[in-house]
């Protein structure tokens, strides 16, 4: 429960126009995403936007430059789909499914494909 005049951080990622219909459907799919934005559920649990933040896919290019994430999971991807009998033979397919979609998130938002957004939310 949130107290009177308290406030709430809430992040989420979107697809931008980049991102192609059937990408999205596999990934949200995958990833377990309910698409959906901050604006309507804060309006149904009685919360209001106070602010909305974009952050940009600068983000994803800090995080290559400062630790290589995005490029590892670039990378991580390939392997897992060169070798995706391997990987759905050790772990199953659904867990193979959410390892590529994981780090196709990572990549896909560096890209520009996925924006993230942080909203301020208040009583």
């Amino acid at each position: 429960m949130l107290k009177p005049g308290g406030r709430v951080l809430v992040y989420q990622m979107f697809g931008t126009g980049l991102l192609e219909p059937r990408e999205a459907t596999w990934l949200f799919a995958t990833m377990g995403v309910v698409p959906g934005s901050a604006d309507a559920a804060s309006a149904d649990a009685g919360l209001r936007v106070e602010r909305v933040v974009e952050l940009s896919p600068e983000w994803g290019e800090w995080a290559q430059e400062r630790n290589g994430k995005p490029g590892r999971k670039l990378l991580h991807a390939a392997r897992l789909r060169r070798e995706k009998k391997i990987f759905i033979d050790r772990y199953g397919g659904a867990a193979y499914e959410m390892m590529v979609a994981d780090c196709f998130w990572h990549v896909y938002a560096m890209i520009g494909k996925l924006t993230r957004r942080v909203y301020v939310l208040t009583t």
